[in-house]
């Protein structure tokens, strides 16, 4: 036998309602998007970022080879309006070592910019750290600043009114006049640049780069928020007109009682839901009115059938011989008995009447006091102090009585119980038969049903005590069911919630 595959996990995480599953893609696929706009953004800033990077050291590469092949020294700092200062000096070793991670995207930039320039550099390295200039332990930063020390010593007045004058005096005066982006801002990490030139030494730069504007995520969680505030409440909207009369629907087919008239759903949402539930409504009146022609017919047909079935017991009695009249009689009654189980069966279920609070223990009591009456091997056990339910009593003890009088027919006794499992009160009416064979018992519920194949009212009747039962359980909001006792017999076990 086959063995149902257990569910996948996106199967238990995806929501099961229509609204649910509408909300869910429709996140899903914005959490997409905008993961692939904040991808193609954070790219685009990146190549920004490697040109305000590249540019500005290309041209100070440039400037200093120049200046170095007509034998001018080169600039040691340079700030160009709001560029932060670029760092240069020349040595024989490169800044950049090979211990050092190179940043790759901008060395390859820099040698397309040389090269379009046609300087004469042999190769370039890049690098980035963490953290701007000023707390990197380089010796191209101690050489500046043992310089910017050394000039401050000869001239430092004026290096104090050139201070002053750019509004950069004070503890952090030297850092802010070599670092600071004019702006106050020092969130940078440190670029380091080395380029060889055709003698051998290196031009090696040193420059501030500013991280990643820490604003594009928080504009672009805004923005998804913003967008999920736009589109999923219509969307979650639309998908409560569709699935509320969905729903109505649900419950009326749920919920729906043979035995009681119901208005019509009202026709709500789409005009495809409302089709839907049209269509639904005329479905149940048809229902409705074939279930009431076929109670009429039947009602009319025992009519119809008892008046010659007593013209028939009338004639009976004139018969001379004792024993053909004593089994045409027979007969006649068998006849009665199985025409009023087809009633029974016709009708059950359609009670007019309102439930009430009944005593279920106290109604078990009184059925198991008649039997014992009249002298049958019925007992009823323990049961719970106080067990009520809503149902109708007259239907229930029916009920009762086609159980019992089914174990005392298939069996020498039958023992009654009451038990409160989890709330339900379970009725079990157990007898010492030879039980049914269990891929039977499925059938033994359906009308006209028998373990015994023959239709004699001694061994049975005519197999619907146990349809009636089964439909008047179903109309109370219960369950019938049969299975096999483990030590010999059949149990019948009534579920009422």
């Amino acid at each position: 036998m086959n063995q149902e595959a257990p569910p996948s996990l996106f199967s238990r995480l995806l929501p099961r309602s229509l609204v649910g599953q509408l909300v869910f893609a429709t996140a899903i696929a914005l959490f997409v998007a905008q993961a692939v706009s904040f991808y193609m953004l954070a790219r685009e800033q990146g190549e920004q970022r490697i040109m305000r990077i590249a540019i500005p050291v290309a041209n100070r590469i440039v400037e200093v080879s120049d200046r170095i092949s007509v034998g001018q020294t080169p600039v040691a700092a340079r700030r160009s309006g709001r560029t932060p200062r670029i760092l240069v000096d020349v040595s024989d070793q490169p800044i950049v070592t090979d211990a050092m991670i190179e940043h790759e995207r901008a060395a390859a930039q820099l040698r397309t910019l040389l090269a379009e320039a046609n300087a004469n550099i042999k190769t370039v390295r890049a690098s980035e750290l963490t953290g701007p200039p000023h707390l990197q332990p380089l010796p191209l930063m101690r050489k500046i600043k043992d310089e910017k020390e050394r000039e401050e010593r000869e001239d430092a007045a004026t290096a104090r009114r050139a201070l002053a004058k750019a509004g950069l005096s004070g503890p952090n005066a030297r850092r802010s006049a070599l670092f600071d982006d004019g702006r106050g801002r020092v969130h940078y990490n440190t670029v380091l640049v080395s380029a060889q030139l055709e003698d051998g030494r290196w031009i090696n730069i040193i420059l501030p780069a500013a991280k990643t504007d820490p604003m594009l995520s928080g504009l672009l969680i805004g923005q998804t928020l913003l967008l999920y505030l736009m589109l999923l409440a219509p969307i979650a909207w639309i998908g409560w007109r569709v699935s509320r009369p969905l729903n109505a629907l649900t419950v009326a087919a749920r919920s729906t009682d043979v035995g009681e008239a119901v208005d019509p759903i009202p026709e709500s949402g789409p005009a495809d839901v409302s089709d839907l539930t049209r269509a639904f409504n005329m479905m149940r009146a048809r229902i409705f009115g074939m279930l009431g022609e076929k109670d009429r017919m039947l009602g009319a047909l025992g009519h119809d059938l008892r008046t010659p079935l007593a013209s028939l017991r009338v004639r009976v009695e004139s018969v001379d011989n004792d024993a053909l009249r004593a089994k045409m009689t027979g007969t006649m009654d068998e006849m009665a008995v199985m025409l009023d189980d087809i009633l029974a069966l016709a009708r059950s279920g359609q009670e007019k009447e309102a439930m009430v609070a009944t005593d279920v223990g106290a109604l078990l009591s009184a059925v198991v006091e008649d039997y014992r009456d009249v002298g049958a091997d019925v007992m009823l056990g323990e049961m719970p102090a106080h067990i009520v339910r809503s149902l109708h009593p007259v239907p229930m003890r029916r009920v009762l009585r086609n159980l019992i009088d089914n174990a005392l027919n298939y069996g020498t006794r039958a023992r009654v119980s009451l038990s409160d499992e989890g709330g339900r009160a379970v009725i079990r009416v157990a007898d010492d038969g030879p039980g049914i064979p269990p891929d039977r018992i499925p059938e033994m519920l359906e009308p006209f049903a028998r373990a015994e194949e023959s239709r004699s009212r001694e061994t049975g009747g005519a197999g619907l005590g146990l349809a009636i039962a089964k439909t008047i359980v179903t109309q109370q909001g219960g369950k019938l069911s049969l299975y096999n006792a483990p030590d010999g017999g059949l149990v019948a076990q009534v579920v009422l919630g």
